[in-house]
């Protein structure tokens, strides 16, 4: 009887409309759906084409907790749907049916225009990310610049423990310029899927200072491997200018993302660290030799910035330490008066700048 509900539902979606009339075609890979059952696959286009019309109330035939991850799985496949206010959502379940009650957070005459501006500003972004480089990598580094330029992280909502539906959707970013974790890392999804870049959001815990809190980040995939991308970490870390852009978390594997972010859900996994940054630059230390080389080198030649990964357990942090004052020591030879240090404690990075 299941089975014939479903199949019933599944006749309304037979056509997908895409919701850029304006903007060309809709770009999500649909991450999350590929991983689902067939029977829900079919719940999950239904509740696609109900939101999309801005519809308050969805009946479906299924459990209710089979919903509700139907549901979350279309939203995080789907950040152009953001007229959705996925904060105020109930669910509700009689003997054979779950209602969704939605709200959204524009009206039907609003969504048009802003979706408008929304797109030409997607399109505007990517085009210009294509044409100025030309490796998907590359591509990744112009989202994640531009991203971090552009984009001021919402610490007031943070601190006040406040949630604004704007900062967490696509609005935050491309109107207001103004976000937080989940809105950045929907912005990221779209952009690079635009780029022909399969990219899907990624929901989690994430550790600061040993307290925990709900976070959102990106998977992307090149060559065929899957890498964690945290522009919102990143962001955190600049310091707004290209001397000092932060790539912590630019193409992590598993090892390094679970030293302080952990993944609700997660069906692929990131084993590869061929485009992390810090393997790209050749400035993953595995000795102290290795570490003394590159500060001497990079003290030689005048460079600006140190910035490196200690990527062996045997290098104990008191070790590490006093090899960098050592070096930063001998600084007046190179005739360089003033220095300041960053230190991201979970992944093991060292930031040096020098003036």
């Amino acid at each position: 009887k299941q089975s014939s509900v479903y199949h019933l539902l599944s006749r309304f979606s037979l056509s997908l409309i895409h919701i850029n009339e304006n903007g060309g075609d809709v770009v999500c890979e649909e991450f999350y759906l590929g991983y689902l059952p067939k029977l829900q696959q079919r719940l999950y286009k239904v509740i696609y084409q109900e939101l999309r019309k801005c519809n308050q109330k969805i009946l479906v035939c299924a459990p209710v907790e089979t919903v509700k991850r139907v549901y979350m799985a279309v939203l995080d496949d789907h950040p152009e749907l953001f007229f959705v206010d996925t904060s105020k959502v109930a669910f509700s379940y009689t003997a054979y049916f779950c209602t969704i009650l939605v709200q959204y957070s524009y009206s039907r005459e609003q969504i048009p225009k802003m979706n408008d501006e929304i797109w030409k500003k997607i399109e505007a972004i990517s085009q210009k990310a294509r044409q100025e480089n030309d490796t998907d990598v590359m591509v990744i580094k112009y989202i994640h610049d531009y991203i971090i330029n552009t984009v001021q992280y919402d610490r007031e909502a943070l601190n006040r423990g406040i949630t604004i539906t704007e900062n967490q959707n696509i609005v935050g970013v491309f109107l207001n310029h103004k976000a937080v974790c989940e809105g950045i890392a929907k912005s990221v999804e779209l952009l690079l899927n635009k780029c022909k870049i399969l990219c899907s959001i990624v929901k989690g815990r994430l550790n600061v200072n040993s307290r925990y809190m709900d976070h959102a980040w990106n998977i992307v995939k090149l060559d065929g491997k899957w890498y964690h991308l945290d522009v919102t970490m990143d962001s955190g870390m600049s310091q707004k200018n290209p001397l000092s852009l932060a790539y912590d978390y630019f193409n992590l594997d598993e090892e390094h993302i679970k030293k302080d972010h952990s993944a609700y859900r997660l069906p692929v996994q990131c084993e590869c660290q061929i485009y992390n940054y810090f393997h790209i630059a050749k400035a993953t230390m595995k000795d102290t030799a290795y570490l003394e080389r590159y500060l001497k080198v990079g003290l030689q030649r005048n460079y600006k910035r140190l910035y490196f990964r200690i990527d062996s357990n045997l290098l104990r942090d008191e070790t590490i330490e006093k090899i960098i004052q050592d070096k930063l020591t001998e600084t007046a030879i190179y005739n360089i008066r003033n220095w300041q240090i960053r230190k991201n404690q979970y992944q093991r990075i060292y930031e040096i700048r020098l003036g």
